[in-house]
């Protein structure tokens, strides 16, 4: 009878000890030297030299094993889930514990591989390599499969805090002092497409301050009425426009009011127009010729330049531009002081040739026209137009397409009138 309790005990002990997780376990472990055992044609060795062992803890959980590998380097597993860890990860090594011992392996394809194994004082580690291997494979699916309630329980925690920093950031049923609108960057330089990223501030009666995500707030943004001018609206960036006539007075117009209390703020943000600008009008590689690729040539483009004063009284160039082929209106820009209109036009280059096809020919450079009041100075332009490289053979060097054409940029002076 006493025998049969006996073994009894040892297997409710065992089967307790499999039933808890790895942060359980660990914390039932002591620290300091641990026998290191390492793997020799399937069996287990064990090292002259002791390692050491150390738990870093969180709230009542352990979320990393620090070992003390030979004595000497430090190495520190940490959980792949604090609060209910599968395994312990250092540099693609892991390591898991098991009746005590702790193993130290590599998992490759969904295969266990012990490297080593650290045994606390009054353990040891015996019997065969491949079946702890198989071991480790099964406790760490089974520690995995546990960990599905884990996440849920965690995602399902975020979410309800998400929720109520939120309700507590909203503006609705709230006591709120003041509303402001908050530039984020300097606006030292801007112009077409420029993007000025924003958020909305609010001072609660009682001291407190709910900001939007854009200010690392949790203020709702459908919380506000937001009306923007000369823009793009998304939530915490405005981009400029890309048509000049479509920003009035030259300013971008912050227009935010709250839906739950009569509080707004108002924000104008003067266009300078002193930033850089890019066209990209170069040619790509796809009409045929001869079986062989030719470079597309460079769209050529007529631009109407006048000198003009911005709606706040500085000196400014309109810029009209229009495809040559069907005097379609492409853009309409303004540059200020210091800004710069870049156009690439460059012919593509030919594709290359094999035996039975000479490389293709390069596209031709497109032609630039410039229309330019003759009030205007340096004309704030610059063109990039050459023609594309004829295409090379990988058979024949001699073989090679045409190089295209280099466009041409011509400056015409004439008074030009543009109305918008």
């Amino acid at each position: 009878m006493k025998q049969l309790i006996f073994l009894l005990t040892i297997l409710l002990t065992g089967l307790q000890l499999s039933a808890q997780s790895q942060s359980e376990q660990a914390l039932n472990l002591p620290e300091g030297n641990y026998s290191a055992y390492k793997v020799e044609n399937n069996k287990f060795i064990k090292t002259l030299k002791h390692w050491g062992v150390s738990f870093v803890k969180g709230t009542d959980v352990v979320v990393a094993i620090k070992i003390n590998r030979l004595g000497i380097i430090e190495e520190e597993f940490k959980a792949d889930l604090a609060e209910n860890p599968a395994y312990f990860m250092y540099e693609g090594k892991r390591t898991i514990i098991i009746d005590g011992n702790i193993f130290y392996y590599e998992f490759k394809a969904n295969k266990a591989s012990i490297v080593y194994v650290l045994s606390p004082e009054g353990k040891s580690i015996s019997g065969n390599v491949e079946e702890w291997n198989a071991k480790i494979v099964e406790k760490q699916k089974g520690s995995l499969s546990n960990q599905s309630e884990t996440r849920a329980e965690l995602a399902a925690k975020a979410k309800a805090k998400e929720e109520a920093e939120i309700a507590a950031s909203s503006l609705k049923g709230k006591k709120v002092k003041s509303l402001k609108i908050v530039l984020i960057d300097g606006l030292e330089k801007n112009t077409h497409g420029s993007i000025i990223n924003y958020g909305v501030e609010a001072v609660f009666e009682d001291g407190k301050i709910s900001k939007t995500n854009s200010l690392g707030g949790k203020m709702p943004w459908n919380d506000l009425e937001i009306k923007i001018s000369g823009g793009i609206y998304t939530e915490g960036a405005i981009t400029v426009n890309d048509d000049a006539s479509e920003i009035p007075g030259d300013q971008v117009v912050i227009n935010v009011k709250s839906k739950y209390q009569p509080l707004s703020d108002k924000k104008e943000i003067e266009i300078l127009y002193n930033d850089a600008l890019e066209l990209n009008y170069s040619g790509s590689s796809s009409s045929i010729y001869r079986s062989a690729y030719n470079g597309m040539r460079g769209g050529s483009l007529i631009i109407n330049a006048a000198k003009a004063v911005s709606a706040k009284g500085k000196s400014i160039i309109k810029l009209e531009i229009r495809g040559a082929a069907n005097n379609e209106v492409l853009h309409r820009y303004k540059i200020g002081q210091g800004g710069l209109l870049t156009i690439y036009a460059n012919g593509q280059n030919g594709m290359i040739g094999d035996k039975r096809h000479s490389g293709g020919n390069g596209g031709d450079g497109g032609d630039i026209t410039i229309y330019a009041s003759p009030s205007i100075g340096e004309i704030p332009i610059t063109v990039f137009n050459s023609g594309g490289d004829g295409g090379k053979n990988r058979e024949n060097p001699y073989n090679v397409g045409s190089r295209g054409r280099n466009g041409t940029k011509r400056i015409i002076r004439q008074n030009v009138n543009l109305s918008w």
